[in-house]
């Protein structure tokens, strides 16, 4: 009989709530979150573009300037726009090398990526060109110094003015006797 009376009172607990309308109400203090101006409740926010060509990327920026003979080369970093127009669009950094300018090879040689104005000056020789008897010294039009010197003991190398009056020149000359120190001897 006991268990009779909890089963009853459970029952009439059930039957209770049943009755009773339990009401749920949204919160009017909390604010909605407001959307953003550029999207509308249908619309998915736009996409975003990098690039939609070349010029929409950084200039051209020089780097450096370097010599190759008499001329004078520029490195620039360039940018190029990769897929433009898309949202993958990207601007891609490159290094480029182009010939800026070719120095007059007559007056001019490359130095530190710029073409300047060599001195005109002739080649020298200090004694006057192809002698063999004597020792010297040649300098060229680039200041470059060449020594007479003996190849081996009956061999020398003597140094001259080429025909330009610019450039050392060399020629073997074999003594008749012997080489010793840069000259032939009797």
């Amino acid at each position: 009989m006991k268990w009779a009376f909890v089963f009853l009172v459970v029952m009439i607990f059930l039957v209770g709530c049943a009755k009773q309308e339990i009401q749920h109400e949204t919160p009017k203090d909390i604010p909605k979150e407001p959307m953003p101006a550029e999207t509308s409740v249908n619309e998915s926010p736009k996409p975003v573009i990098n690039c939609s060509s070349d010029t929409d990327c950084p200039a051209r920026v020089e780097i450096s300037k370097n010599c190759d003979m008499y001329m004078v080369y520029t490195t620039y970093n360039e940018s190029q726009c990769v897929y433009p127009g898309t949202e993958k669009s990207y601007c891609k950094s490159i290094k480029s090398k182009i010939l800026t300018q070719t120095c007059d090879t007559s007056n001019e040689k490359c130095q530190q990526g710029i073409c300047v104005s060599q001195s005109f000056r002739n080649c020298t020789d200090e004694d006057g060109g192809k002698n063999y008897e004597d020792y010297s010294d040649v300098t060229d039009l680039n200041h470059q110094s060449f020594s007479d010197e003996c190849v081996d003991d009956k061999n020398l190398k003597e140094y001259y003015c080429a025909d330009n009056n610019k450039d050392a020149a060399y020629i073997i000359h074999e003594c008749p006797v012997e080489c010793r120190k840069g000259r032939c001897t009797d």
